[in-house]
Order: C-alpha cells, then sequence, then structure tokens
C-alpha cells in the first residue's frame, strides 16, 4: 500500500482479508461447547419448571354450578291505575316487587343471587338486583324492592340466578310481569 492521506470518504478503510475471521453463531457439533450448551439448556429447562410449583393447576372437574330449585315473585300484573297516586309520575310508574328464590349450591361456594327485568319487546335490563339471604334459611334469598317502568303495556321477563365464586352460573328461574295502563 501507498501512503495516500486518508479521508473520511476513502473506500480503503476495510482491514486486509487475513484479519477477519468467519466464526460460526453456533458452536459445531464436534466442538468443546455442546456439552455446555446442552448443560446449560438443562438447567434454564429445571429451573423453569421448579419456578412453577407456586402457580394454580388445572381446575377441578368435579365443581358444580348453584342451582335455582324455586322462585315465586308478586305482583305477575301491575295496573297503573291500581297505584297511588305518587307512584305515578310523568307515565313512569313505581312499581313494588317482591322475589323470594331457594337456591342451593353443592360446593357451598354461592358468591350472589341476582335478579334482572327486562321488557320482553326490547331484551336489556330495566331493573337489576340482588337477593339477600333470608336469617334462618341459608337456602332462601329474596328482596323487595321499587322497579321505575313506564305506564304503558308490556310484558317483562324477570330472571333469577345465581353465581358461585368459581364464576359458575346457575339455571335461571323465569317469570312475566304484565304492566297495563292505566283505564
Amino acid at each position: 500500500m501507498t501512503d495516500r492521506p486518508r479521508s473520511d470518504c476513502s473506500t480503503d478503510h476495510a482491514p486486509p482479508r487475513s484479519s477477519v475471521r468467519s466464526t460460526p453463531p453456533f458452536p459445531s457439533a464436534g466442538s468443546a461447547w455442546t456439552p455446555r450448551l446442552l448443560l446449560a439448556a438443562t438447567v434454564a429447562v429445571l429451573l423453569v419448571v421448579s419456578a412453577c410449583d407456586e402457580t394454580p393447576g388445572p381446575q377441578p372437574l368435579d365443581r358444580q354450578p348453584p342451582r335455582v330449585v324455586a322462585m315465586d315473585y308478586a305482583p305477575d300484573s301491575i295496573r297503573a291505575s291500581d297505584l297511588p297516586p305518587e307512584q305515578v309520575q310523568d307515565s313512569v310508574l313505581q312499581a313494588p316487587l317482591a322475589i323470594n328464590a331457594r337456591v342451593r349450591d353443592p360446593d357451598g361456594d354461592l358468591s350472589a343471587v341476582l335478579f334482572t327485568l327486562e321488557p320482553a319487546a326490547a331484551p336489556q335490563a330495566t331493573a337489576v338486583g340482588t337477593l339477600r339471604v333470608q336469617s334462618g334459611a341459608e337456602d332462601l334469598y329474596a328482596v323487595r324492592a321499587a322497579v321505575s317502568l313506564p305506564a304503558v303495556e308490556e310484558r317483562y321477563t324477570l330472571r333469577v340466578y345465581a353465581v358461585d365464586t368459581d364464576s359458575l352460573f346457575s339455571n335461571q328461574a323465569v317469570g312475566q310481569i304484565r304492566v297495563l295502563p292505566s283505564q
């Protein structure tokens, strides 16, 4: 090579070929690195597997959902003209609703007993609530509530269901309530 002044734009910066060494990214099968890599991989797998001791395993398949075995509710029809005037305001009525349900959970981990009330014509919940356990009867749940409903003729579907702490849902007990306008 001749002594030329070097500039930043020069292409003569490459090292001679003899100084560039090609190394494969992984050791060859016959090299001394193979047992070390195998040992390191085995140790890594064992560490990962042993760290899983505290994670929950699969859930038992014998868990059973709660079951609503009986439901009683009142009223089954509401006539706006039968309510006191203070319960009917601007075409909206405040209807009393009483629900009793008997719920059993074989696993004993019941979380909540719920109800929804929705119009049959447009199923979206108009009222939602929770039934409370009644003292002296561990499987009897009840609620007394006033629900706001439009004072127009409509059928409402009442659904009562339960859920346990494993997020298992019960069957649904279903009833209908009919709202009739004033005469």
